[in-house]
């Protein structure tokens, strides 16, 4: 990969796995070793058993190993050791072991903390309790989470008392309508106000009475232009903001206590006038700070008027070390599955000391633990902490942000994940304005409301405001957040937004934190309508563009769907089978999404069912459409209903579970049935044969032609 100065080159190895991550010098990046045989209860056979990064810093090669054993259900990771070998702040070596359990369905049970091999800090094993697949405990810390109807957070009680609710939207979308924080007594730590949200989506006011509501405006594509909040001390802030054409914010405009009037240049590429950049776009110095770079293109060192930061990463690019050269302090942050830092700890005057532990609800950090007790954090829709309360339950601290993530600046402290829950490298100056996060993949600025290098995941043609790879969720930071620093993820459902949120959900097999990510941002619309049965008919093993077959005839659900389209329209077999390959957002098999769109459409792009609003080749209702935030007068292109109609299965799997015949049955019948199938009052008449065409098309994938007759000829 060319990429600026800085030239790599990755090897495979014969099954096309990563082996090694090099720099055109030959010096090696990264290096990658998988299982080669199980050994007793370790299936690691095929699956990364060793992760090593080397790190060129000022003092030589300081190498972080991670090392996988997977002795868990059906073979899940059941541990992991994380070896640091350090050159600063001394020669050594600490090794860090941490443990994972999970359940019957796959959810992980519990996960026992970080261990720092050579130092006596607490053992620490936190517990984790479901129902259906939804999270509903936290041991020692939530005594319960219930959910809305339509799988979004409803309310979570805490071990200290204090209750978190978050009521729907008037509309019945997947969006807070009010969020509220209660102390233990009853008496009200925080209130967001009544969400109001324009046609788009776009939070528009928060009101908590005719004379005290937050404001926001936005112009003709959605960039926040002007907001006004009411700040926990009883003031008022306000900020006005500018763009150019391409989304770089031009201007802000805050009180003069505050942050005054600061306003930008930018050049031809979006990048900052008067700041330095490297041939990578990274940026190199800026507003009194130089930023020095890894080969790989993480941050290696922030530098400037009483700062000396130095950071060192894993092979998958997580910060794990960060230096203050300046003091000779050290801080090590070790992390879950979902990337989250769980346990941290201090080297300080010659010696190191447990330093705390984070506890997370998906991405969210609920609670802090510290030698000087528990702390629980409260957040808003954006996860950006509102407001502390302490393990006895007491009010201890209150937050306010301007829309971007600058602090108002009469807030006193600061916390290790913040504004938008992401991680803060504060740089201990005197203000807030050399602060940057930590999002992972990149480091946002938020004085200057942009990150420090490109995305990574280039724009979309169709979304030009994502074209500027600096800026920071499309100059809308009221309604989007970037947990990974690669995509800006929206808190209200869209056919877009609603993709993305579906291919995270096909990823989560393994994951509990992107799970609950979706669970604590609420994406989700409540299904008004299941999609209908389609129909077969018509020749598929024919060109799409021959001709034959005719008007669909009966389905899987004896329904009878009328094709709007010529028997031309039709799709062969193999259209289909690359349409599924390449698009298939659910946990299903690609032979299983074949079998229900030939039960439901016959292969007919434009099928519509006269008796329902079902449309496409998976024959998607309106209010099915809705669920998964799809556009449903898209529906009859094909690769956009194959998108909506799996996210739609994966959304039925998250519901009730992984019976794979109850989930397909209920795509043909409803969600809203599935207590007549789990009691036998309805028998299942979709699914056997869905399933057993399945089978067939796995076991002879010469002949679907045969399998497909199981369905219908």
């Amino acid at each position: 990969m060319v990429d600026g100065s800085q030239d790599l080159a990755y090897v495979y190895d014969k099954a096309g796995r990563l082996v090694q991550v090099k720099q055109a010098s030959g010096a090696v990046l990264a290096e990658y070793t998988y299982g080669a045989a199980n050994s007793g209860s370790n299936y690691a056979l095929g699956k990364l058993v060793l992760a090593v990064r080397h790190n060129a810093t000022d003092y030589g090669d300081e190498v972080v190993s991670e090392s996988f054993t997977y002795g868990g259900r059906m073979g899940r990771l059941s541990g992991k050791q994380t070896q640091l070998a350090l050159r600063y702040p001394r020669l050594e070596t600490r090794t860090f072991v941490q443990s994972f359990v999970w359940n019957e369905l796959g959810d992980l049970a519990s996960q026992g903390y970080p261990d720092d091999q050579g130092l006596a800090d607490p053992a620490r094993v936190v517990s984790y309790g479901y129902d259906n697949g939804y999270l509903t405990a936290v041991g020692g810390f939530v005594t319960s989470q219930v959910y809305h109807a339509n799988g979004m957070v409803f309310r979570r009680s805490l071990a200290n008392g204090v209750m978190e609710e978050v009521a729907l939207d008037s509309s019945k979308m997947a969006r807070p309508g009010q969020m509220r924080v209660v102390g233990p007594s009853g008496q009200e730590y925080w209130n967001s106000g009544t969400f109001v949200y324009d046609g788009v989506g776009n939070v528009k006011a928060l009101v908590r009475s005719s004379t005290d509501q937050d404001v926001y405006v936005y112009d003709l594509v959605s960039r926040l232009v002007y907001a006004r909040f009411k700040t926990a001390g009883g003031g008022t802030k306000e900020e006005s903001l500018s763009y150019d054409a391409f989304g770089n914010l031009l201007s802000s405009v805050t009180p003069p206590t505050d942050y005054g009037s600061r306003s930008w240049s930018v050049d031809g590429v979006n990048r900052l006038a008067g700041c330095g950049y490297d041939a990578a776009g990274r940026m190199t110095a800026c507003g009194g700070l130089t930023l020095s770079w890894t080969a790989a293109g993480e941050l290696g060192k922030v530098q400037g008027t009483g700062i000396n930061r130095s950071f060192l990463y894993t092979a998958s690019g997580e910060k794990v070390m960060v230096r203050n050269e300046l003091l000779g302090t050290a801080a090590v942050s070790l992390r879950d599955l979902g990337g989250n830092p769980v346990r941290h700890y201090l080297y300080s005057g010659g010696s190191w000391s447990w330093l705390g532990d984070d506890i997370f609800v998906g991405r969210l950090r609920i609670a802090q633990v510290t030698s000087s007790g528990t702390r629980y954090f409260h957040v808003d829709h954006l996860g950006s902490v509102r407001r502390v309360s302490t393990g006895a339950g007491a009010l201890e601290k209150a937050y306010d942000f301007f829309p971007y993530g600058l602090p108002v600046k009469e807030t006193v402290g600061q916390e290790r994940l913040w504004f938008g829950s992401y991680e803060l490298e504060h740089q201990n100056t005197p203000d807030y304005t050399d602060d940057l996060y930590f999002l992972h993949a990149r480091w946002y600025f938020p004085s200057m409301a942009r990150f420090l290098s490109p995305d990574p995941v280039r724009g979309d043609p169709a979304q030009p405001q994502s074209l500027n790879l600096y800026a920071y969720v499309r100059g809308n930071p009221l309604n989007a957040v970037d947990p990974d620093g690669r995509a800006a993820l929206w808190l209200t459902p869209s056919r877009e937004r609603a993709m993305a949120m579906a291919a995270s959900e096909a990823d989560f097999v393994d994951s509990l934190a992107v799970w609950m990510l979706m669970k604590d941002m609420i994406w989700y619309a409540l299904p008004q309508q299941s999609p209908g049965a389609g129909g077969g008919g018509g020749n598929p093993w024919q060109s799409s563009q021959g001709g034959g077959g005719g008007a669909s005839a009966g389905t899987a659900s004896n329904q009878t769907n009328t094709s709007s389209t010529p028997a031309k329209a039709q799709l062969t077999y193999e259209e289909v089978e690359t349409l599924v390959k390449e698009n298939n957002l659910s946990p299903f098999s690609v032979e299983l999404i074949i079998s229900i769109i030939w039960a439901e459409s016959g292969f007919r792009p434009g099928s519509q069912n006269p008796a329902s609003t079902a449309t496409g080749l998976m024959q998607m209702t309106k209010g099915a459409a809705a669920t998964v935030g799809a556009e449903h007068a898209e529906m009859t292109d094909p690769a956009k209903s194959v998108r909506a109609g799996t996210a739609y299965l994966a959304w039925i799997a998250k519901q009730v579970g992984s019976d794979k015949k109850l989930v397909v049955e209920l795509y043909n019948a409803g969600v809203g049935y599935k207590a007549d199938f789990v009691s036998g009052k309805r028998p299942y008449t979709y699914a056997p044969r869905i399933i057993d065409c399945e089978a067939c098309l796995l076991a002879k994938p010469q002949d679907p032609r045969t399998c497909l007759a199981i369905i219908h000829p």
